[in-house]
């Protein structure tokens, strides 16, 4: 088992200067940027952004309603892996979270958030089966839902989909996510 990373020190502060507004996932490219400049590897192909840490980078607008995208996996790949084989899992295990004000250009939290959970993953894992079934079956429609957790869309090359949350969803499981520390402390037992 890999170890969890709770905090990472040389992180992006809340209060932090965007010095753009977001277009075309900019905001997101910049973060990285600056979490590179601060001694941290990033991975630009498959898989996790910063290996090391097993941990994914996401920025996310305040303003925004729209889905939260996990990641995307190609249609092949689909067909032939299981949840837990996908990148998509990967990337749904721990994620440093960076949200920001487009209105004020400004960091507003940033955060290790926990995913883990199974109760998280049992439900997202239940929407990516559905899914997958569906492909299996010749779905190969712009959306596919899955569950109330998770839908996909077909990207423009149409060779795969990108896995997404719906924001009243991803509301949800960052609140269980959020407990998922305490819960584990409270009905875990240490070795004696």
């Amino acid at each position: 088992m890999k170890a969890k990373v709770v905090k990472i020190n040389h992180g992006i502060p809340k209060g932090t200067n965007i010095p753009m507004k977001q277009d075309s996932g900019n905001v997101g490219k910049y973060v990285e940027g600056c979490l590179e400049d601060n001694g941290y590897p990033m991975n630009k192909g498959k898989g996790v952004d910063i290996p090391d840490l097993n941990l994914e980078v996401k920025t996310r607008k305040i303003e925004s309603t729209s889905a939260h995208t996990i990641g995307t996996e190609s249609i092949k790949n689909i067909k032939i892996l299981g949840y837990s084989e996908t990148v998509v899992y990967e990337k749904f295990q721990q994620q440093y979270r960076v949200t920001y004000s487009d209105t004020d250009s400004v960091v507003v939290d940033s955060k290790i958030v926990d995913f883990s959970d199974p109760l998280i993953q049992k439900e997202i894992k239940e929407g990516y089966d559905i899914i997958r079934s569906e492909i299996l079956r010749g779905n190969r429609g712009t959306y596919i839902t899955g569950n109330t957790c998770i839908c996909a869309e077909i990207t423009k090359s149409g060779k795969s989909y990108r896995f997404r949350v719906p924001n009243g969803s991803m509301k949800k499981l960052l609140k269980i996510a959020s407990t998922f520390g305490i819960r584990n402390k409270l009905f875990t037992q240490e070795d004696a």
